[in-house]
């Protein structure tokens, strides 16, 4: 029973349901001092994994991004530095009425600085090998166009290389790599490396990439200019050193292949694909050759001199060693030519 003194309860006007209001507590903000905090349960473990996968790709993505604007960087000023190689070379030929030997050359005669003789995607350790081991050194009576300096280090982004032409000029035309279809006792050494790993049937050569064939080794490497039944091929035998310069579509859409190899020591038989170009640059000379068998062997002339024999087809050869024009006749099927070649007039 109720007294006169005792008051009616309080109650309110709305009141949320048991399970509301705990649920309100739970996200009811409150002020402590001058902060402001949440109340409440933080992120369970599948959130947290969710927020960190997502945080994973996006900084992956921007890193791609990143990766890929320095690569497109590198690659303009490589093509920048082409063209101040090729322009300086031009210069120099049209100052001393011959092509100079080398980069080198260049460089101390003043007409290119040393800084351009490097291309900034080189991975090679500072102080190693530097261009002038990508330079092809043509006579103009041989093609009319012809690659004086090739770029490999550009391949893997868009699998685009970079070439400088004598003529002023510098294109980043598609390449495309070599297919190492049989080796026996051989290493492959990849520019990025320290140290040859054993070579392996199927292995792709990129750009750069240095094959040697051991005391009883040998190799077969096949080129991307062709199919797998009839394509450019060179066949090293036992003690032979060879480095893949590059193979790159010459033109933007079509056009014939056009490769370039480096032969530093051993025999090397070559089997040219029509209607492709082929060059071997060697320490004595540089053949070019399309739809065309022939063969190189380095040091084993009279003198320590190299021999080109020419199976089938015609080789046009230009010395490094005088700037040559090349011969007034290409050597033809069964003719055998002595390198260095004497007494050609300079260019």
């Amino acid at each position: 029973m109720k007294t006169e003194f005792e008051a009616e309860p309080v109650r309110p006007l709305f009141q949320l349901p048991l399970s509301n209001q705990r649920r309100g507590r739970a996200l009811t903000r409150r002020r402590v001092g001058s902060h402001r905090h949440w109340s409440g349960h933080g992120f369970t473990l599948v959130q947290m994994l969710v927020v960190l996968s997502i945080i994973a790709i996006m900084a992956a993505t921007l890193l791609g991004l990143v990766g890929k604007a320095r690569a497109t960087a590198q690659k303009a000023q490589c093509d920048a530095r082409l063209k101040a190689i090729v322009l300086a070379w031009d210069a120099y030929r049209q100052e001393h009425g011959h092509s100079p030997l080398s980069l080198k050359q260049l460089r101390d005669a003043g007409y290119l600085p040393a800084d351009l003789m490097r291309c900034p995607a080189d991975p090679r350790p500072e102080g190693a090998e530097n261009d002038e081991d990508y330079l092809i050194i043509r006579a103009p009576r041989d093609k009319q166009e012809f690659p004086l300096i090739v770029c490999p280090f550009h391949e893997g982004n868009g699998h685009a290389g970079a070439q400088g032409f004598v003529g002023r000029y510098t294109t980043q035309y598609k390449a495309a790599p070599a297919i190492l279809v049989g080796a026996n006792d051989t290493t492959v050494q990849r520019p990025q490396d320290t140290q040859p790993i054993a070579a392996t049937q199927g292995m792709e050569l990129h750009g750069g990439d240095r094959i040697r064939t051991g005391a009883q080794g040998s190799a077969v490497i096949r080129f991307a200019d062709g199919t797998t039944s009839d394509s450019s091929t060179a066949t090293l035998e036992s003690n032979s050193d060879l480095t893949v310069l590059q193979s790159f579509l010459d033109g933007q859409l079509s056009g014939p292949w056009y490769t370039v190899v480096r032969q530093r020591a051993g025999k090397a038989f070559y089997h040219v694909h029509k209607p492709n170009n082929f060059d071997v640059v060697t320490p004595t000379a540089t053949a070019g050759a399309h739809g065309t068998d022939f063969s190189i062997e380095i040091g084993t002339g009279p003198g320590n001199t190299d021999i080109l024999t020419v199976t089938s087809g015609e080789v046009w050869v230009s010395n490094p060693q005088k700037i040559v024009r090349g011969l007034l006749n290409p050597i033809l099927p069964g003719g055998t030519l002595t390198l260095p070649i004497l007494n050609i007039p300079l260019l």
